[in-house]
């Protein structure tokens, strides 16, 4: 349930941290994202499957640990790298106030786990 829910945070934030650095193709690069998410587990269950039987649960999560690991280590690296920065386009208005930026949150966050426990 934790991987799952950490999963799905990480696939939120990196979506919304890439909608705010680029300034062009955003429809581009979302459709990558959203077709390569669900590309993952369709080529994670059967390796899953393989490494379960073969090596046991134990290496098997700690061979997922070191994956994601160096995945993140990587894309940290290439975002470093190509110098993007994250900045309030010109002429945009502050956002809500802190509660109600709670607010929002919490209503939508309760709307995507119930549409996930209903899938």
């Amino acid at each position: 349930m934790l991987f799952g829910f950490g999963g799905g945070i990480a696939y939120v934030v990196l979506l919304q941290g890439m909608n705010l650095m680029l300034t062009s193709r955003r429809g581009l690069a979302n459709g990558f994202i959203i077709s390569l998410y669900p590309l993952g587990a369709m080529i994670g269950a059967p390796i899953f499957g393989w490494a379960l039987s073969a090596h046991g649960l134990r290496a098997t999560l700690g061979g997922l640990a070191v994956t994601l690991a160096v995945a993140g280590l990587a894309a940290a690296l290439l975002a470093a790298a190509s110098g993007m920065r994250l900045a309030m386009p010109a002429g945009a208005v502050a956002g809500p106030p802190v509660a109600r930026q709670l607010s929002l949150f919490l209503r939508i966050w309760l709307v995507f786990f119930l549409a996930a426990a209903a899938g």
